[in-house]
């Protein structure tokens, strides 16, 4: 199995050699976000480059479902190689939350992105992002917490502006499964 280098800086992992951003992507359905400027054109920043930066949950991810360890080898602590993989994620029950229901949602087949620019936790996608448009905007809660109103009005019309799906994501430690409930707002 082909050996992955991911570099950690403050828990956030960036993977700097294209071949291996390609490879994730590929063989793992693992999109991260491009976060380095171009060469040729370095002070726009609509199109960015490598380095790949991949969400907290995104590496948890792969350390936990490839049984390989040589796929996401060599963790790096800063500039210190590390010979052991020693990431500290999920650190909170809320964080584990969202470890739980991005695996999930990876599980089924999605694609996942960070879903920040639309007010969520991830985007989640049928495809590969560069063919398809994300369908819902996720969002994760505690299982237990209460939503008024106007957040549910709220969180219904910012998905629909966008033209998309807001889906409330938790975990139920009882059941030991994802709950997921889809919000669109209508006009009547």
């Amino acid at each position: 199995m082909k050996k992955v280098l991911v570099s950690l800086s403050d828990n956030i992992g960036l993977v700097f050699d294209p071949k291996d951003v390609r490879f994730l992507r590929e063989k793992f359905r693992i999109v991260g976000s491009m976060i380095g400027s171009l060469d040729n054109q370095p002070i726009q920043n609509s199109l960015l480059g490598i380095p790949l930066s991949l969400l907290p949950e995104e590496i948890a991810l792969l350390l936990e479902k490839v049984p390989d360890v040589d796929t996401v080898s060599n963790i790096h602590q800063g500039i210190i190689a590390q010979d052991t993989i020693n990431y500290e994620w999920p650190k909170t029950e809320f964080d584990k939350i969202k470890k739980l229901v991005f695996s999930d949602l990876w599980n089924k087949g999605h694609y996942i992105t960070s879903g920040l620019k639309f007010g969520g936790d991830y985007l989640v996608y049928n495809g590969d992002p560069f063919l398809y448009h994300s369908n819902f905007i996720a969002t994760v809660l505690n299982y237990e917490e209460l939503l008024s109103g106007h957040d549910l009005v709220a969180l219904g019309r910012i998905g629909t502006n966008v033209k998309k799906n807001r889906v409330l994501c938790s975990f139920d430690f009882e059941s030991n499964s994802c709950i997921y409930i889809t919000i669109r707002w209508s006009g009547f």
